[in-house]
């Protein structure tokens, strides 16, 4: 029960307030869906070590969940300059692209993610994005690749029907 969480944390911030409670008390708020809560505490966090890993991550997946893309983005500018080989952080940024229509940084994104550990969360995001871009073969050939790990994947078999759409390729979309 994250409210029961974050009650013991505010009540640990209390008594002795530091890093550990105030990035207890951001992790509640943000997974009880309490987003401007979260980015306030997180900015607390940063006026105490501004280069804080935890804050600026979950700062920006409540932006991401408040569909404040741009703002997930540039702390996830920030976190990779610190941090460049974080798959987390270029597939979240990959999402906030895609959702900002930059389909080609958020194919970079997931690339540079996969080359550093490849997920059926990075494959899944190369998929989205090549369908977007029109890369249709390659969707359909990243799908597949998904498939041979994941053979009831829903999203690469939905992407690979959409592709084929896309190539009037009728009869394989219905696959």
């Amino acid at each position: 029960d994250f409210n029961k969480a974050l009650a013991d944390y505010k009540k640990a911030d209390s008594i002795n307030s530091n890093f550990d409670t105030l990035s207890g008390i951001q992790w509640a708020l943000l997974a009880s869906g309490k987003y401007d809560d979260s980015i306030a505490t997180g900015e607390k966090i940063l006026k105490l070590d501004k280069d804080n890993y935890y804050a600026k991550f979950r700062m920006s997946e409540a932006y991401k969940a408040k569909q404040d893309y741009p703002k997930a983005i540039e702390l996830l500018d920030q976190l990779l300059v610190k941090y460049p080989d974080n798959v987390m952080a270029y597939t979240y940024r990959g999402y906030a692209h895609m959702m900002t229509e930059k389909y080609d940084l958020a194919l970079a994104d997931y690339k540079k993610a996969d080359s550093i550990y490849s997920t059926i969360d990075t494959l899944s995001g190369i998929q989205w994005a090549q369908l977007a871009l029109g890369k249709n073969d390659e969707s359909i050939a990243t799908g597949q690749k998904i498939l041979a790990i994941d053979p009831k994947n829903y999203y690469a078999k939905q992407r690979i029907g959409d592709a084929y759409l896309e190539k009037k390729e009728y009869a394989k979309a219905s696959e």
